[in-house]
């Protein structure tokens, strides 16, 4: 494999050779990257092969440069890029289409951006780029015209291209570090949307720190979804504080959400949460608000299904409400308010969570409300409300009697009326069948005169 990288890059370097001496004269882009690849083909023959193959393919590429650059040469290739035809000034304008070719090359005046001035043929023509800008001073070639202007096509967009395929650079910073990849693979990367810089940057952080990491894995945490410079940067800082954390157990807790080196930070360096206020009542019914403050650090093993931050506040809520309800008095809690750290700690409020509490310290202690008089004084008015509706129902049944004896009252003298009426025809009936005289009905009637005479004088008189 190592003799197939040193002869890829040395077939590299004679392309990029080529491209400098036919297509890209003056701008030593293409013999930049020849010397790149030229070196780093050397460089892994003195590595790999020791001295004598090193200094075996300094001499290949020198015979193999040397022979390419004379056939570029004696090939005449530069007659292909060159105005074959003469343009001579006139007063009449001409068209550009009419003076030059498709193919003609030229060298921009002003940037082009993207329209602009060139030189072609030792004449000067308005210009636009289909690329990028390009900077003065810049070599350009003819691919159309339009209009009145000549559409020039800039050939380092090309190379950009070919690189962004084959990130040569890239794969080279990784063989200097001590990375093992092969070109392909990080072609294949781009393929499947995988930034090569990505995986390449981890598996040099994770070599220099003396992790063996597969870019395989790396690139299937990626496609997952996770963040792998996240997971790297957690498997070295764990490495550093000896930490327990290999890369499966670091890629779960990444892809369950929770960020991974941040929670190895939190082991080393723990952190404080502040609780908001906790209200409790103490058994002599005076209110205290306390605030305390949780130092944690985050569990490893715990953190793939281990409960949150939200569920240790409301635990430790829970235990400070405890503690100050079974104290006997709010003084006892004021001093000593270590006694309610020292309860909630002992229930092991830490468990099936992700994070071990270290210590509970209570930050601030404030009297409340005098809840047992408010309750005892709201009791006093409910019974007094009770007592009201109980009189309340005692009266509306009196009354209610008293209306109901009025009805029967009425209803008696009803009755005594109707028996009233019922005297003058028993004494008629009395008449006519000869069981009543005269006299006796006189002497009745002077009976009734004297009752009433005699009621009259009893009662007095209303005025």
């Amino acid at each position: 494999m190592e003799i197939f990288y040193i002869v890829l890059l040395v077939f590299f370097g004679l392309l990029f050779l080529v491209a400098e001496l036919v297509l890209l004269p003056g701008v030593s882009i293409g013999a930049l990257l020849a010397l790149v690849c030229y070196g780093s083909s050397v460089y892994l023959a003195f590595r790999d092969f020791g001295t004598g193959a090193g200094i075996l393919v300094i001499v290949i590429i020198l015979a193999l440069s040397l022979v390419v650059t004379v056939i570029s040469l004696r090939a005449k290739t530069w007659q292909r890029f060159s105005l074959k035809q003469e343009i001579r000034s006139s007063s009449t304008p001409l068209l550009p289409s009419e003076e030059l070719q498709v193919g003609d090359r030229g060298v921009t005046l002003s940037r082009l951006s993207p329209m602009g001035k060139v030189e072609i043929g030792g004449r000067t023509y308005e210009a636009k780029s289909l690329g990028t800008y390009v900077d003065p001073q810049r070599d350009v070639e003819v691919v159309g015209f339009e209009n009145f202007s000549v559409i020039v096509f800039v050939s380092l967009f090309a190379i950009w291209l070919i690189f962004y395929f084959l990130p040569v650079g890239l794969w080279f910073s990784a063989l200097v570090s001590g990375v093992r990849i092969s070109l392909l693979q990080l072609v294949l990367m781009r393929w499947r949307k995988v930034p090569p810089s990505v995986i390449v940057s981890s598996m040099i952080e994770s070599t220099k720190a003396g992790l063996s990491l597969n870019p395989n894995e790396l690139e299937a945490h990626y496609l997952a979804g996770g963040n792998v410079t996240n997971v790297v940067h957690a498997l070295v800082s764990a490495q550093k504080a000896n930490i327990l954390l290999d890369f499966k157990m670091a890629t779960a807790i990444d892809l369950a959400g929770r960020d991974v080196f941040e929670a190895v930070q939190m082991s080393v360096n723990p952190k404080v949460i502040n609780t908001p206020p906790v209200a409790a009542v103490a058994k002599d019914g005076i209110q205290l608000i306390a605030k305390a403050r949780v130092t944690v650090r985050a569990n490893i093993k715990q953190l793939v299904g281990g409960a949150g931050e939200e569920t240790v506040l409301a635990r430790v809520g829970e235990g400070i409400v405890s503690s100050i309800g079974s104290a006997a008095s709010h003084k006892i809690v004021l001093e000593n308010p270590d006694s309610i750290s020292r309860v909630v700690l002992e229930k092991g409020l830490d468990a099936g969570t992700a994070f071990e509490i270290l210590s509970i310290d209570i930050a601030d202690i404030d009297v409340g409300k005098n809840i047992g008089a408010q309750l005892q004084m709201d009791q006093a008015q409910a019974d007094k409300n009770i007592a009201q509706a109980k009189a309340e129902e005692r009266r509306a049944m009196a009354v209610a009697l008293e209306q109901e004896n009025k009805a029967k009252a009425q209803d008696a003298r009803a009755k005594v009326i109707l028996a009233e009426a019922e005297v003058p025809l028993a004494m008629a009936e009395a008449f006519r069948n000869g069981n009543l005289g005269v006299m006796d009905y006189y002497k009745m009637k002077n009976i009734m005169a004297d009752t009433q005479m005699r009621e009259t004088i009893a009662k007095p008189e209303k005025k």
